[in-house]
């Protein structure tokens, strides 16, 4: 594979403690020498350099709070049937995209999620800025940060043991071995993978396990498009929880 140096970002991945005491790094492509950047974007998604996504959840909250500020101003001339539909297909949707991804970044990170969609439900709903708007966000699990990426979470494991795709995460799930020859609550569960720190508890490959165990067996046995309808009307988390 030829690289080209003027579409090439190099992007050195670490904890803040080890970042800290590296030195600069380049690398050269052809004639160009290639600095290490702060960020780097792939697929719509901002990668910064200790996988905080930080400043994919800044740039995301200016966009949709953008959008956002442009709809309330519009609202009026807008079919009130529609406008759920409009905030779902600017914003919303933009919010779920590689939610599974960015989910993991810190409590704080995912607070100003959830501002982005309190700011969709008060569209939606046409409630004033300091109007409360939690039996809005409650009734909708699109606008509660926490099941919007636990719906995500454990419907993309699903589709990833049903399709063992992508092969780079099927490997990593592979069932608990039933040694024993008999069948127990965890015979069908997905291994966890060791970990030494809460960040590890973050990895994709941990937290959807962990809540797909939990899962109830004959709610995993659905095929796809039952499965994603059955955790989306009972088996979301409570709001609050």
């Amino acid at each position: 594979m030829k690289l080209n140096a003027g579409k090439t970002q190099l992007l050195v991945l670490g904890t803040q403690q080890m970042l800290r005491h590296m030195p600069p790094v380049s690398i050269r492509v052809g004639d160009s020498t290639i600095e290490e950047s702060s960020t780097a974007r792939n697929l719509g998604v901002t990668f910064d350099r200790s996988l905080t996504f930080s400043a994919h959840i800044t740039n995301l909250k200016t966009r949709c709070n953008g959008l956002l500020v442009a709809l309330s101003h519009i609202r009026h001339s807008l079919p009130i049937e529609l406008i759920d539909t409009v905030v779902q297909s600017l914003v919303i949707s933009t919010v779920r995209y590689c939610i599974s991804v960015y989910g993991s970044s810190n409590p704080t990170n995912m607070k100003q999620v959830q501002s982005i969609l309190n700011f969709c439900a008060r569209v939606i709903s046409g409630r004033r800025k300091f109007d409360h708007i939690s039996d809005v966000v409650n009734k909708n699990p699109e606008l509660n940060v926490k099941q919007l990426t636990y719906y995500h979470n454990v419907t993309l494991l699903h589709k990833i043991i049903t399709t063992g795709q992508p092969l780079l995460l099927a490997d990593c799930l592979n069932s608990n071995i039933n040694t024993t020859g008999r069948n127990t609550r965890q015979s069908n569960d997905i291994r966890l993978p060791p970990v030494r720190h809460n960040s590890g508890k973050r990895q994709f490959v941990y937290r959807a396990p962990a809540d797909y165990n939990l899962l109830p067996h004959h709610v995993r046995a659905l095929n796809r498009a039952c499965f994603a309808t059955t955790v989306k009307r009972e088996c979301l988390p409570a709001v609050g929880t």
